[in-house]
């Protein structure tokens, strides 16, 4: 686990120059997209003066890396508010989204994922097959506009079509407005995740402690919740880690459709305005997150797998 620590601070500090490197190499002016094309060039050059874009790549680097070491990233070239007052409420809004759908998520597929192994090469466990490799393939935005036209517009007005979740409120205020944003994520974790377990649960139901189960006379109920499936969880629990991993990336789509204010509006909009401070402490939050999120489920491997503990001692 150490050198998976040490793994991680390197691949962060790779991160950290490809990001720079390719902020830097973004077309257009950022003090030309934000002052607009009526700024005169003194308006121009005084900008990029202020915000240090006058200065060496490497000098920029350096700068910004030592204060990202303290957790400052700078200020907004959009706005000149402090970055990090703006990441971390927008992560922790994307994170509600992206917790609350991995709770629902698990165990559905666990609960679609059994009922297609023991169904295994039947015509259910083609027909869950089909639907499951459907719904993977349908992109987080197809999704989400069809729950918006079924349950916000053209079929039944039950549910806001957009999440009105007013600046430095929490979205667990407003209920009905985070339903849809996690309903599309569910939709794109169920898929893999209830396939995941499927394979996994086929593989040890035809193993030969679980044939002895059945020899012995257990239930197949018991040999399946008792026997089965602590053996299979470990593929589930990687799979889980991508899931989430993959949702706040997928968030992007998913918080631009629905006006969410998570990471992807932050996102979407430092893009448009060349706003590299912000972009890459957003690059970089991701990162750091997505890595955590591996530990965490490498953590809860060792905890829940024998095999896994010993062969790390």
């Amino acid at each position: 686990m150490g050198r998976r620590l040490v793994a991680s601070v390197v691949v962060l500090f790779l991160v950290s120059v490809v990001v720079s490197i390719a902020t830097q190499l973004l077309p257009s002016d950022p003090a030309r997209i934000i002052l607009g094309e009526l700024a005169t060039p003194q308006m121009l050059d005084a900008f990029r003066s202020a915000h240090g874009l006058n200065d060496p790549y490497i000098v920029r680097y350096g700068r910004w890396l030592a204060s990202a070491l303290t957790g400052d990233f700078g200020a907004s070239l959009a706005n000149g508010n402090p970055v990090a007052g703006q990441v971390f409420p927008a992560l922790a809004n994307s994170l509600i989204l992206t917790v609350i759908a991995i709770i629902i998520a698990v165990p559905l597929s666990t609960l679609i994922g059994a009922a297609a192994a023991t169904r295994a090469r039947r015509a259910s466990d083609q027909i869950f097959d089909y639907v499951m490799l459907a719904l993977s393939a349908l992109p987080e935005f197809v999704k989400g506009t069809l729950l918006v036209l079924v349950f916000a517009t053209a079929v039944w007005r039950v549910l806001p079509a957009i999440a009105v979740i007013p600046p430095g409120a929490s979205p667990l205020a407003y209920p009905r407005d985070i339903v849809l944003p996690i309903a599309v994520l569910v939709l794109s974790a169920v898929p893999y995740l209830s396939r995941l377990i499927r394979a996994s649960l086929v593989e040890v139901l035809a193993s030969e402690y679980v044939q002895m189960a059945r020899l012995k006379g257990l239930s197949p109920s018991r040999i399946l919740w008792r026997h089965a499936l602590p053996n299979a969880v470990v593929p589930a629990i990687q799979g889980a880690a991508l899931c989430m991993a993959l949702m706040l990336g997928g968030a992007v789509v998913i918080e631009y459709l629905f006006r969410y204010p998570g990471i992807g509006a932050l996102l979407t909009d430092a893009v448009r305005n060349r706003d590299l401070p912000m972009l890459q402490a957003l690059i970089m939050v991701y990162a750091a997150v997505y890595m955590l999120v591996n530990l965490a489920a490498e953590l809860l491997m060792l905890a829940v797998s024998p095999e896994m503990r010993a062969a790390g001692r």
